[in-house]
């Protein structure tokens, strides 16, 4: 089989250099191809010059340098696009700060394919700041009236911020809901969404779809695979029986009055994602 790995970087090297060097300790089936593809965003540091020196003349390594910074699902789909257009059978893309500690990962994934035929699958995500399991994450039915409703309390949001107020109504909000304290034993999705460190697209996925949906920045891409999912007829599973290691940890930034601008670039972000979502419903 032919296998990507596919990793997103953004002005984070040392993360990505990490990420990759655990996906090089991976043991795989010597009749297998496995290639990792590193997609630079545009980053505004030395990335691109070190993951040159370090990774140009290694055979395994692709390396992709975007012109500007795309966001995460396109960011992320220009990667996919070289993948689909080569004729890989898995793409795994995966954050780049995260580690493969299991160096039987690439044979599981073959095996859980092998066995549920899924089109994408996510892994128990394990967060290293926190010690939470993050995957699956809690969803809401993906219908026009919900997703509106999301978007009135983001453009609510917007503007309390912008009048300093947010603090009073939300003073320790986040962004997700809190993960899990035991990893849950569970693959059918239908309540739950995955949560996007780590999607493993199958054959089907790759045939049938262009990537990820293109009209977000950041935010809410999680519940547009979903919804996608649901729409095209694709299987959409979460297992244990693989795990990553997350350098993030469970929850976004507490809500606060001494972040302002991070929250006018979330709620802005999270309004343009939302319209374009409720356009393509």
């Amino acid at each position: 089989m032919k296998i990507a790995f596919l990793i997103l970087n953004y002005m984070m090297y040392l993360d990505t250099i990490a990420c990759v060097e655990s996906i090089k300790r991976l043991e795989n089936d010597s009749s297998d191809l496995v290639e990792i593809i590193i997609v630079d965003n545009f980053s505004q540091n030395e990335s691109r010059d070190v993951l040159l020196e370090k990774y140009c003349e290694d055979p395994q390594i692709k390396l992709i340098f975007n012109e500007k910074n795309l966001g995460f699902a396109n960011g992320n789909n220009v990667g996919y696009r070289y993948c689909k257009q080569n004729k890989f059978d898995i793409i795994i893309q995966i954050n780049n700060d995260t580690i493969i500690d299991d160096v039987f990962f690439t044979r599981k994934v073959k095996d859980i394919l092998k066995r549920e035929n899924f089109d994408v699958l996510g892994p128990d995500v394990l967060s290293l700041k926190d010690g939470y399991h993050q995957n699956p994450l809690p969803s809401f039915t993906l219908n026009r009236y919900n997703v509106c409703k999301k978007l009135l309390k983001n453009i609510i949001g917007l503007n309390l911020n912008r009048l300093g107020l947010i603090g009073f109504f939300k003073k320790d909000a986040k962004y997700f809901k809190r993960p899990w304290e035991e990893k849950l034993d569970v693959t059918s999705v239908n309540n739950f969404t995955l949560q996007g460190a780590c999607y493993i697209f199958s054959k089907n996925y790759i045939d049938r779809m262009s990537g990820m949906f293109d009209g977000t920045f950041m935010f809410y891409e999680e519940h547009i695979l979903k919804y996608y999912c649901q729409k095209n007829n694709l299987k959409m599973l979460y297992t244990p029986e693989i795990q990553i290691l997350h350098k993030e940890g469970s929850t976004r930034d507490k809500v606060s009055r001494g972040n302002r601008d991070k929250l006018e670039f979330n709620y802005s972000e999270s309004i343009k994602s939302l319209k374009n979502f409720i356009k393509a419903m």
